[in-house]
């Protein structure tokens, strides 16, 4: 049996639940932090819905001025499950365009954008939002000459 002399302690490994409990802490602090800064889906997936607006907008004017005759896209409500919400005139068959948001909770105010084939057309902007959460919206925006952008929106209350 060994025997201790006085101020010889066992030596001890492992770590003390002050230790153990500050390190939870912190980690529960840098976790609250992370999932602050993440955006919420519906914000994700109406950018999401925004860039392949813009996207659709860009590739109907460009078939326009290679035509020569104006793309009009008409953005509407569906009034019943199937109906189209993006009607595109002016495109041949052979070049179709979606007429569905891939979200059903995406909608955009109703609106007419023409695509014509001059190369300066006038301002033009549409505001796409999430059903369920009024606050959460964005608009598309071209001043005519330059390419269609996705804009932050203030709040505003869905049509």
């Amino acid at each position: 049996m060994p025997i201790l002399a006085v101020g010889n302690k066992p030596h001890q490994s492992g770590f003390t639940l002050l230790e153990l409990m500050l390190v939870m802490a912190i980690m529960a602090i840098v976790t609250a932090g992370v999932s602050l800064a993440l955006p919420a889906p519906e914000t994700r997936l109406l950018g999401q819905a925004g860039e392949r607006l813009a996207a659709w907008l860009e590739v109907a004017r460009a078939h326009s001025r290679a035509s020569g005759l104006p793309v009009v896209l008409r953005l509407q409500t569906p009034s019943a499950p199937g109906q189209p919400a993006l009607l595109w005139q002016g495109l041949p068959p052979q070049q179709s365009l979606p007429s569905q948001w891939e979200d059903a909770s995406i909608q955009a105010a109703p609106a007419v954008l023409i695509l014509g084939p001059e190369p300066v057309l006038p301002p033009q902007q549409v505001r796409l939002f999430w059903q369920g959460k009024p606050g959460a919206s964005l608009v598309i925006a071209s001043n005519g000459a330059a390419p269609f952008t996705v804009q932050s929106a203030e709040p505003t209350p869905a049509p």
